[in-house]
């Protein structure tokens, strides 16, 4: 039973890892949006303009996605984790 728990608190460690990843993956692609989208207005090229704008709220959906996994599994990793006694002293 054990060495199960073990497998599966590795196997959620390896996922939330993943997640974290992913997250910082997003942030990424949103600055260059945001870069990408700043020079398309100083430009007047409206269409880039509007491309970048759908990109970075494309990443940014993929972001809250990312958030919301990573609580789930925080959640659930924290109902699974024996729970520590603490002694009272006096």
């Amino acid at each position: 039973m054990r060495a199960h728990n073990s497998e599966e608190i590795l196997r959620a460690d390896s996922l939330l890892e993943d997640v974290r990843q992913g997250e910082d993956s997003a942030e990424r692609l949103y600055g260059a949006a945001e870069a990408i989208l700043r020079r398309a207005l100083a430009v007047k090229d409206l269409r880039t303009a509007i491309q970048a704008i759908r990109a970075a709220a494309d990443v940014m959906a993929e972001g809250r996605q990312y958030l919301e996994l990573r609580g789930t599994l925080q959640a659930n990793s924290s109902r699974r984790s024996p729970k520590r006694l603490r002694r009272k002293f006096r």
